[in-house]
């Protein structure tokens, strides 16, 4: 039997376990951003992309250092 990632729902788990992998919740939201921006055919993503969907409230550095690591850390 093969299992792929179609049959776990992902964002229901990082939701629950985004702690136990260093994780805050701007990564949480980069991920579930990035995740939509490549099923609407986008190829790369990069903070120009990201940016638009947080508030003004969130930094742009912060949003910036979260799309670093996640992708340092190989999650995007």
């Amino acid at each position: 039997m093969y299992i792929n990632y179609k049959d776990v729902d992902f964002h229901s788990l990082l939701l629950k376990m985004y702690r136990y992998y260093d994780l805050d919740i701007i990564d949480v939201m980069v991920i579930f951003i990035a995740d939509e921006l490549i099923k609407e055919g986008e190829k790369t993503i990069t903070i120009d992309c990201i940016r638009p969907f947080f508030p003004k409230k969130v930094s742009q550095s912060d949003v910036d250092y979260s799309l670093v690591k996640l992708i340092n850390k190989r999650i995007i």
